[in-house]
This record gives structure tokens, C-alpha cells and sequence, in this order.
């Protein structure tokens, strides 16, 4: 299938941090959490409400790590709105409007 249970995106997440560290020691991670898909896409919502909490383990875990999160995020937003008025395809990619609101959770991530 398309999703990876946690433990074993958490691994996959750990392994290129790792793999990157090893080329840049000093190299600093903002891990972006994803949207929830499509609520009435049948078999596209798995496993990625759990995946912030994964990010969320590793930053607190590693120095340099920090998530910036769209989960919780587009979990709010969709007990406000529609999925429809939010996506780009209907199932699992965000629209322009969506789209800002990773920008400002980035932004926000970023300064802390």
C-alpha cells in the first residue's frame, strides 16, 4: 500500500536525517507533518494522523530537529471546512489555499 505504518516511517525519517548528518554534521531538520486526506477517499486516510506524533518523538529525541505541524493543522481546518474547498486533486494534494497555510505553518515553525 501507499502508507507506511509509524514506526516504520519514523525509522525511514530517522535514516535521512542520519544519512544527511553524515555528510553535514551541523545540517538542522524542519519536519513538515502532512495533510489529512480526503476523509470520504476510500483507503487514501491510513496511518498519517499518527505520523505527527512521530515527527513530534524524533525532534524531541534530536538536537536540531524541530516539526512544523500541518496535521494538526488541516485537522482543525476540516472541522471548519470542506475538504473540496482545500485540495488541488480531491484526494491527498493541497490547493492555493492550502498550499498559504503550509507556507504560514512553516513560517510560524520557524520562528519559533
Amino acid at each position: 500500500g501507499h502508507c507506511n505504518p509509524p514506526l516504520r516511517y519514523e525509522a525511514m525519517v530517522r535514516q535521512m536525517i542520519a544519512m544527511v548528518r553524515e555528510a553535514s554534521p551541523d545540517a538542522e531538520f524542519l519536519l513538515v507533518s502532512t495533510m489529512m486526506p480526503n476523509p470520504d477517499g476510500f483507503g487514501w486516510t491510513c496511518w498519517q494522523p499518527m505520523y505527527q506524533w512521530n515527527l513530534k518523538k524524533i525532534a524531541a529525541e534530536l538536537p536540531g530537529v524541530a516539526v512544523a505541524p500541518m496535521t494538526e493543522v488541516s485537522e482543525y481546518l476540516l472541522s471548519r471546512k470542506r475538504f473540496e474547498d482545500m485540495t488541488g486533486n480531491g484526494i491527498n494534494h493541497p490547493n492555493d489555499f492550502l498550499v498559504r497555510v503550509y507556507a504560514q505553518v512553516v513560517a510560524a515553525s520557524l520562528m519559533g
